[in-house]
């Protein structure tokens, strides 16, 4: 009885392979055994990590490599242009400039865009605030660097530049930025003709009287820390450039301030 039970139970169970291959050899042995196998595992990395994300990720790691060599050409070729004609680019740069902060703060006031304001804005960012800038920056680099004798690499000579700056040029600016801004309006067409210069002092005066400190709070809040910056760690022939960049903002303040 126990025989004929492990009889059965050999009859039900599979073979193993090799006994396959052993009676498919004895029975056929001109034809090769095919067996279903699993395939090996696919040496293809995934899409998360291996040759297929890598590949959707190189469009953007080539896009960024191009966009920074663009920049850095452009950044290159601005201060190449900057050393053979310092005064030009600069100029050219706050033209840029004062008309992207007029036409932000025009955007803001609302209102019919008045091109008279704008091109007086770009007037006196080219003619009367780089020039300027200019000979102050010059002039506090001479003071502190030359004749005081304090670095801009250390922070006692970064805050006396600063304290110049901020405490000496800045009110004299702000004061004479309200007497360019009233007269390139007479130039641009904001008055009839330029007969009527004279009328127009006793109104920038009055401007003045009305709005000369509040201007010249907005810029203490607003240039501090960055002319901290521009002393403490760019050089000299990229401290108004890089000024430049936060006279966007300034820009839009002070056409704000000078129109209302």
């Amino acid at each position: 009885m126990t025989a004929s039970c492990c009889a059965v139970l050999l009859l039900l169970l599979p073979p193993p392979i090799d006994g396959l291959r052993g009676l498919h050899a004895a029975s056929h042995p001109h034809r090769p055994l095919l067996l279903a196998t699993r395939p090996p595992p696919s040496s293809s990395p995934s899409l998360h990590g291996g040759v297929e994300g890598n590949s959707l990720a190189r469009p953007s790691r080539r896009y960024t490599s191009a966009l920074d060599a663009a920049l850095a050409r452009l950044w290159r070729r601005y201060t190449s242009a900057l050393d053979a004609a310092p005064m030009r680019v600069r100029m050219a740069t706050a033209a840029v400039l004062g008309s992207l902060s007029d036409a932000i703060a025009q955007g803001l006031e609302g209102g019919q865009f008045a091109l008279a304001r704008h091109l007086a804005l770009i007037l006196v960012n080219v003619v009367y605030i780089t020039p300027l800038l200019s000979l102050f920056y010059a002039a506090n680099e001479w003071l502190v660097g030359e004749k005081l004798g304090l670095p801009a690499s250390g922070w006692r000579g970064t805050g006396v530049r600063l304290a110049v700056d901020q405490l000496l040029y800045a009110p004299l600016c702000i004061y004479g930025f309200f007497w360019a801004y009233g007269l390139s309006e007479a130039v641009c067409g904001r008055l009839p003709s330029l007969g009527g210069l004279p009328a127009q002092v006793p109104l920038i005066r009055a401007q003045i009287q009305r709005e000369y400190r509040a201007m010249l709070l907005s810029n203490w809040q607003l240039w501090v820390l960055p002319q901290l910056v521009n002393f403490r760690w760019m050089p000299p022939r990229l401290r108004l450039p890089f000024g430049s960049l936060v006279a966007l903002l300034w820009g839009v303040i002070q056409s704000i301030i000078a129109n209302r």
